[in-house]
């Protein structure tokens, strides 16, 4: 099963990380301590790249020191601002790839490993978009030795994962590792050794049977136990196209439990046919078709999304143009009381005056994704500006204000051009659409013959369209959304009825949002 999966997930992993996090080219000076000097400077992009070298030399270095911890202070990454360039050269990922091979004798990985996913190191100095560069580095990097670099590799995914998933039950301990062989495997493609290549065995599905997923001890020192978790991850994977060891870093762990229960013969979830993915709602004045739309989904698996790929009994409630003080506070207080998660689509713009509201939405389990800065027309732009001024604009604001940035965007007017959902899909970014549109952003009679949408409107549209693992475009942001607010008692009561789950998009896709 192996072969097929890492056949998949080269191209877009490989693709995907050559640019994620990074703004592209040279940008403005930034200033940062020097924790080697202890002072404060004022550096270009490329002064930073040689920091980075001299960073990891001097980790590697200390690392290598009989044992010695590195000193509390030691950063590997400059952290002070995240706008910086991740377009690093690949003479400078060969350079640090050199630093570390050659010493690679000199390190035991396990050091590494342990020193990377301890708490302190990963939740003070460790920030996410660190190891997101250092993913750069090793797509980038040509390293001698191999089997060093599978290792390095798999010790910095867990790393990463770690600053999101900070528990250590034996579930946890068997996906990270899992997801982790999956990263190195295709990151380093043909040239994995084949004695580090997890190989199935027929015993896994005991040896799973044998092993407390809630314990906090470490796992049995059993041959197929590292094999659990690979094996799982690839099934999840197989179920949820478009998920990748990247983009599943910060996905909980009991998104996977089931697989690591039975990993070997772990059922399929049926899937949809191209057919049934499409854009329910009637074409409307002024707006992007719904053919236009429909094909755009059915032409991007995996990269464009219109409704989940399976056949679950799940309806994912999303909301766009927020955050707003007033009804996305009101939707959040109707989503609390009948516990339910939803997905908000928010534009930078208005979180910059509305970060309260964003905390309590992210303390309650609500998925924040990316809608631009301010909510242009996105063909009008090319796929550079509109990643450098919209996209990404916003999300170094998610960072600054809520720790993280998105990997889930929804285009505004759902107007995206192909070169845009390529260019966005080779940055990790996935592009989320709809496949039922309430129309509540209509508010008043702007067309002849289409009467302003009521809050019965939106109910009908909702409930008449039901459908398996829909996409539910609604607002809370933009213009007057009350009528928004007060349709929501009656759709949830009627999907509840009819046994359906309410769901976020990184639950209904089975991809993170989080980097």
């Amino acid at each position: 099963m192996s072969k097929p999966v890492k056949s998949l997930l080269v191209p877009s992993l490989l693709l995907m990380l050559s640019a994620c996090g990074g703004n592209g080219g040279s940008g403005p000076s930034q200033t940062f301590t020097n924790s080697n000097q202890q002072t404060t400077e004022t550096q270009t992009d490329t002064a930073i790249d040689e920091r980075i070298i001299g960073d990891v030399t001097y980790l590697a270095t200390e690392l290598a020191n009989e044992g010695d911890e590195a000193p509390a202070g030691t950063r590997l990454f400059y952290r002070e601002s995240s706008s910086f360039s991740s377009q690093f050269q690949s003479d400078r990922a060969n350079q640090v790839s050199e630093i570390i091979s050659d010493i690679a004798g000199q390190i035991n990985i396990k050091d590494i490993e342990i020193f990377l996913e301890s708490n302190d190191f990963a939740t003070d100095v460790l920030p996410s978009n660190s190891t997101n560069t250092l993913f750069l580095h090793l797509t980038e990097a040509d390293f001698s030795d191999a089997t060093f670099a599978f290792e390095l590799s798999k010790a910095i995914y867990k790393a990463h994962r770690h600053t999101f998933i900070q528990t250590d039950t034996q579930a946890e301990q068997m996906i990270s590792d899992g997801l982790a062989s999956a990263f190195a495997i295709a990151l380093l493609n043909t040239n994995t050794p084949n004695d580090l290549l997890p190989q199935a065995g027929s015993d896994l599905n005991t040896v799973s049977n044998t092993i407390d997923l809630t314990s906090n001890e470490p796992l049995p020192d059993d041959d197929f136990v590292p094999q659990i978790g690979y094996q799982a991850a690839l099934i999840y994977m197989f179920d949820y196209p478009g998920s990748d060891p990247a983009n599943l870093v910060s996905m909980p762990t009991s998104a996977f439990e089931s697989y690591l229960a039975l990993p070997l013969n772990h059922p399929l979830q049926e899937k949809k046919t191209t057919e049934e993915l499409l854009l329910r709602t009637g074409n409307f004045p002024d707006q992007q078709s719904v053919e236009f739309i429909t094909q755009q989904g059915r032409d991007n698996p995996g990269t464009y999304f219109l409704e989940g790929y399976n056949k679950r009994k799940m309806i994912a409630l999303t909301f766009d143009d927020g955050p707003n003080n007033n009804y996305t506070v009101q939707i959040l207080d109707i989503l609390l009381e009948h516990d339910i998660k939803a997905t908000f689509f928010w534009t930078g713009q208005n979180l910059n005056t509305n970060r309260a509201v964003a905390l309590r939405a992210m303390e309650e389990g609500h998925v924040i994704s990316n809608h631009t800065w301010d909510h242009p027309h996105s063909p009008t732009l090319t796929a550079d500006d509109l990643w450098q001024d919209q996209i990404e604009r916003t999300n170094d604001l998610f960072e600054e204000y809520l720790g993280f940035k998105s990997r889930l965007f929804r285009p505004p007017y759902g107007e995206i051009t192909q070169e845009q959902v390529n260019y966005l899909n080779d940055r990790g970014m996935k592009t989320i659409a709809w496949s039922v549109d309430t129309r509540d952003w209509y508010t008043r009679n702007f067309y002849p013959g289409y009467p302003a949408t009521t809050v019965e409107d939106i109910e009908q549209t909702v409930i008449s369209l039901e459908h398996e693992e829909m996409i539910v475009l609604m607002h809370d942001g933009g213009a007057i959304r009350q009528n928004t607010v007060d349709s929501l008692e009656n759709i949830i009561e009627h999907y509840h009825s009819q046994g359906y789950e309410f769901v976020t998009i990184e639950t209904l896709l089975g991809i993170g949002n989080k980097y």
